[in-house]
């Protein structure tokens, strides 16, 4: 059975939210400082304490995991034999030590980092906590698996 818009979109909240709550336990234990919506909030700010930012950033993520993101990881997963909890958590894998390898590069593009008002992420995020690269690709491993486990119960035949 083939997966529509609204499993996409509903797989992808799934996976948001608990993406969003495994990096937040992260940052809860102090194993890192990386806020992925103050983060994205900078794009829009140049200050990530006033709440402005960390809600812009919690929008745009929300929008882009339920949406875009959600419906490219479908897409793969489809031509991976289909959704699975396997398939999903393998993809975030990969883009979680993809966005590990970028992290340097966010000094470029975040006003915060720009104007100091954060600190460079270093190499690996390792400026930021040494448990920032672990948590980084574990909340995209919970995404994707999220994402593939309830893609899968969509798309598997009623009982």
């Amino acid at each position: 059975m083939a997966t529509g818009w609204s499993a996409i979109l509903w797989a992808g909240f799934v996976a948001t939210t608990l993406a969003a709550a495994a990096l937040r336990l992260f940052r809860s234990f102090g194993w890192t400082e990386f806020s992925p919506a103050a983060q994205v909030g900078c794009f829009f700010v140049n200050n990530p304490r006033i709440p402005l930012a960390e809600s812009l950033g919690l929008l745009v993520l929300f929008l882009v995991g339920t949406s875009l993101l959600a419906w490219l990881y479908a897409a793969v997963m489809r031509g991976m034999g289909g959704p699975s909890l396997g398939s999903g958590a393998l993809l975030g894998v990969v883009q979680g030590v993809a966005v590990v390898a970028l992290l340097p590069s966010l000094g470029k593009v975040s006003a915060c980092v720009k104007n100091g008002s954060v600190p460079a992420p270093g190499r690996l995020g390792l400026e930021w906590g040494r448990g920032t690269p672990a948590g980084i690709v574990l909340g995209h491993l919970v995404y994707g698996a999220a994402l593939g486990a309830t893609l899968a119960a969509f798309a598997a035949p009623p009982l």
